[in-house]
């Protein structure tokens, strides 16, 4: 549980830092946000991050290697 809320506070402060906390940081409504599919937790296990199933981006679908 600490590890997850370390991981989503990174975001919301980097967002923060950069002045971008309206438009990014955390996930809502009316948000920009990047996606990445994986097969597990990140949290549990960062190295599935190196099997990334597929990445959503400002509308595009990009599929993995794996």
């Amino acid at each position: 549980m600490i590890k997850s809320i370390l991981s989503t506070s990174a975001w919301r402060i980097a967002a923060k830092l950069l002045d971008l906390s309206d438009e990014v940081g955390t996930i809502a409504s009316g948000k920009s946000a990047d996606v990445i599919a994986v097969d597990s937790s990140p949290v549990d296990d960062v190295s599935v991050l190196q099997r990334v199933a597929f990445v959503m981006a400002p509308g595009d679908v990009y599929l993995g290697a794996t």
